[in-house]
């Protein structure tokens, strides 16, 4: 990376929504009652309506919709960059 760059949030570089399998064990792990994959999905659209109906004030960022995922998308990350986006 030049001097000068940034790096991007790891969600604005993750596979698209799409990726998701729809297993749903991130809802399932989610102490919370959070759903994380539809919080990518509202981080990847900049969507503020969606996050707040996934339930972004829910998730504590523990990471264990991140670890539950089989599909290894960037769960934990773009919660926090959603939280430091739209609050």
């Amino acid at each position: 990376m030049g001097k000068g760059q940034s790096q991007s949030p790891a969600w604005q570089i993750a596979p698209p929504p799409q990726s998701c399998i729809r297993c749903g064990w991130c809802v399932i792990i989610c102490p919370e009652g959070a759903h994380a994959a539809g919080l990518l999905e509202a981080a990847q659209q900049q969507d503020p309506e969606l996050a707040d109906r996934f339930g972004l004030d829910l998730c504590n960022e523990c990471g264990d919709c991140a670890l539950a995922c089989p599909s290894g998308l960037p769960l934990t990350a773009a919660i926090r960059e959603l939280k430091v986006s739209f609050r």
